[in-house]
């Protein structure tokens, strides 16, 4: 993962071309470094993330092979971690909601839509996320460290045994 003041690489899943330029231009907007990459359905979204290593995705709700729930489920389950910002034209609280508890980290109408906006959210979910692998990394490092004592402990009883 990449440093913040570096440039990040952001997927645009979204199968309405008005809508990936809306989102692009305002991430341009925002003046945070980035490549962008844009698929159109769910497929190419999971094909993409299976292949390239991308910093957070924008992933509309409704795309054409797959509502993003069933996206944000098949990712996850497939064991892909990438901040996920979901987009939708609805603005359903209740689609909000499942998302969430599916594994997103952000959610956010389209109407809503800015510059600042979108890179806040951004820099939130990756933020987040960065901070996430580091706790996990330390928590498998804690475990391996333990590991470690408890086996040199064992060693320490038998030895103590045999004297």
């Amino acid at each position: 993962m990449r440093l913040m003041e570096d440039q990040l690489k952001v997927l645009i899943v979204d199968d309405d071309e008005v809508d990936r330029l809306t989102i692009s231009r305002a991430l341009k907007k925002s003046g945070i470094s980035m490549e962008r990459v844009e698929v159109t359905t769910a497929a190419e979204a999971i094909a993409a993330l299976s292949t390239s290593t991308f910093d957070s995705v924008f992933l509309d709700y409704s795309l054409p092979d797959q509502d993003g729930l069933g996206l944000i489920q098949s990712l996850r389950g497939a064991g892909i971690k990438v901040p996920l910002i979901v987009l939708t034209g609805q603005g359903d609280e209740q689609i909000a909601v499942e998302c969430m508890k599916a594994g997103a980290n952000d959610y956010l109408s389209k109407s809503k839509i800015g510059s600042d906006r979108l890179a806040s959210i951004l820099k939130n979910a990756v933020r987040v996320y960065r901070a996430e692998l580091k706790a996990n990394l330390a928590y498998q490092q804690l475990q391996a460290s333990n590991e470690l004592l408890s086996q040199q402990n064992e060693e320490l009883k038998k030895a103590k045994a045999k004297n």
